[in-house]
């Protein structure tokens, strides 16, 4: 493949972003948060298959709402990513991100590694998680980053595709260790020719290390020493005049969230690891350092839908239920029906049990007037 052009300039509506702190120019920064709960990551995938995630606690609301009162807290802005199944199944929490002044974009229908994918097929999926996603949000969605981060420039294709599905941006490039020492094109956030369109591309920030580039985002975050952290922060900070592109997960600042016992030790090493400093280093960043949305940086002027939660919540209230719906009709009487669960030394496992019952009670309900007696079967003996 030959080079593209490549404009490391900043956007043409407008000169390069900075602000005045205090008498001097800061520049301002990118700030991109992933919406994925503890279950969903990349460590557990072949432990938990989506079709089990129902029986997991979901601490998403929680965590996205803490991570929006931190954003208010230090005045910074941010892109959300998220998940297309996400969008169509919790589209209150999406529109809510909006509502408190932040930009979402596409992460695709699933986690999963893009890469995988038939060129097709991640067409569909870059179309259908966009519209999942506008649909939520009520708002044209611009940006995309991979359910999986990619490292190897050989993927640049998929970028022909991201363009062809309508997005203005990705994100979801981080050079590696030495994948792309012979690309210093690819390090910093620039403007490309993909095709006929002008897409820009905003490599997760990285830094060299003894020759190798590490990432500056998420785990790497948690794993690195945190003067080590400091360190690069500031050194981007001082001496690159293109913004530092960072992320953090939400699962990420809420240490108390169920363990995944049964992950192998590594894994549970890359989960768990000093979850419960990344709060404080996160308030720290965000204080220190001006940041902001991809679409802001860009100066993108968002297509704005002037219905708010409240507005939809009301308009939800003025609709008649199913049940005032049935009035006057006859329905069939539901049976009564127990169901007995003998328990023993399981109070772990009663969460995940409780989620499971609670979706057969959610599909059988409308037959069976379900009740659930547990009985602690260790005191039969």
């Amino acid at each position: 493949m030959s080079l593209p052009p490549v404009d490391t300039a900043a956007p043409r509506t407008g000169t390069k972003h900075v602000l005045k702190r205090g008498g001097a120019t800061a520049p301002q920064h990118v700030l991109t948060v992933t919406l994925e709960d503890y279950y969903h990551v990349k460590a557990f995938n072949r432990l938990i298959h989506s079709g089990q995630w129902y029986r997991f606690e979901n601490r998403l609301e929680r965590n996205t709402d803490r991570t929006l009162d931190l954003l208010d807290e230090t005045k910074s802005k941010a892109t959300f990513f998220v998940f297309g199944h996400l969008a169509e199944s919790m589209p209150e929490l999406v529109r809510k991100i909006v509502d408190r002044g932040h930009e979402v974009g596409s992460r695709g229908m699933y986690p999963r590694d893009n890469s995988q994918l038939t060129p097709d097929e991640l067409l569909v999926d870059l179309v259908r998680s966009k519209a999942a996603v506008e649909r939520a949000s009520g708002h044209a969605v611009h940006g995309f980053r991979s359910g999986e981060i990619w490292t190897d420039p050989d993927l640049l294709w998929i970028l022909d595709l991201v363009a062809d599905a309508g997005y203005h941006y990705d994100s979801s490039f981080c050079p590696w260790m030495r994948r792309a020492k012979d690309r210093p094109d690819l390090l910093l956030t620039h403007r490309r020719t993909v095709g006929d369109r002008d897409l820009w591309m905003l490599p997760i920030s990285s830094f060299s290390m003894l020759g190798w580039r590490l990432r500056l985002g998420g785990n790497f975050l948690r794993q690195f020493p945190p003067p080590l952290v400091r360190h690069e922060l500031k050194r981007w900070a001082s001496s690159l005049a293109v913004p530092l592109v960072t992320y953090f997960n939400v699962w990420e600042i809420d240490p108390d969230q169920p363990r995944i016992e049964a992950a192998p030790l590594l894994q549970r090493i890359r989960q768990y690891r000093n979850l419960d400093r990344m709060y404080g280093l996160h308030q720290e960043t965000l204080s220190s350092y001006r940041f902001t949305s991809v679409a802001n940086w860009l100066r993108v002027v968002p297509q704005a839908s002037t219905e708010t939660i409240a507005e939809r919540s009301s308009a939800a209230a003025r609709i008649a239920t199913p049940a005032q719906l049935q009035q006057g009709v006859e329905t069939p009487a539901r049976v009564a029906t127990t169901l007995v669960v003998p328990c023993f030394n399981e109070a772990n496992g009663l969460a995940y049990l409780r989620n499971t019952l609670q979706s057969v009670d959610k599909r059988l309900g409308d037959r069976y007037d379900l009740r659930f007696v547990f009985v602690d079967v260790g005191h039969w003996a």
